[in-house]
């Protein structure tokens, strides 16, 4: 059975610094206010601000691992970015599927994305794009 208008899928992570840190160092991210703890003591910030890629790359990782699922090819994201995440929140991804276009050999969905924290608050919404992978018979 494969995928329709109005599935839901639910992905979580829970943020620690040393995926901030990891973060930085594959990309070259390195915001002070991500990673630079005298900094954020100077400007008063209590807790290091997770990059927003970041939160972008766990819209990703939704996707592949819980829906459409493992195979997915992702074509594009537009993503407004809300409200800051911080080390040591948990972040919820929400995935719904808001359209199916049927091509001839491949279908083309559209995903409502919002990302909420542990207080269910809103930090960021969009729309993805993907390609969902084959059913197998």
């Amino acid at each position: 059975m494969g995928i329709k208008v109005g599935d839901i899928a639910y992905y979580t992570k829970s943020i620690l610094e040393s995926d901030v840190s990891n973060f930085a160092n594959i990309t070259g991210d390195f915001n002070p206010k991500s990673i630079n703890r005298y900094y954020m003591q100077v400007i008063g910030q209590e807790k290091a601000v997770v990059q927003n890629v970041f939160l972008q790359s766990l819209i990703s990782a939704s996707l592949g691992a819980k829906m459409p699922g493992f195979g997915t090819i992702y074509l594009g994201q537009e993503t407004e970015f809300l409200k800051e995440v911080y080390v040591g929140d948990t972040v919820i991804v929400k995935s719904e599927i808001v359209d199916l276009q049927v091509k001839k050999s491949f279908t083309i969905t559209k995903i409502k994305i919002e990302c909420f924290n542990q207080n269910s608050e809103l930090l960021a919404t969009g729309m993805a794009t993907a390609i969902p992978p084959k059913e197998e018979n």
